[in-house]
């Protein structure tokens, strides 16, 4: 049995996040971390789920922190 380990962003994230503006787009989220629509879609629902972001309007995100947990 393997014991259940918390998934622990890189660092990369964390200097992607942080480069972000406190409100901003699918778009400059998808350049800042360099990936595609589909990803960058999935790590949004994943951002929203932690509390880390909310969304404002469609398309439209706003950041609860300043710093990854």
């Amino acid at each position: 049995n393997k014991e259940f380990v918390v998934r622990r962003r890189s660092t990369r994230y964390d200097e992607c996040f942080r480069k972000l503006p406190d409100d901003f787009k699918t778009q400059q989220f998808m350049d800042c971390f360099g990936c595609s629509q589909p990803t960058a879609a999935r790590a949004l629902d994943r951002f929203k789920k932690d509390g880390v972001i909310e969304s404002v309007k469609y398309g439209l995100y706003k950041k609860l922190v300043s710093e990854l947990p």
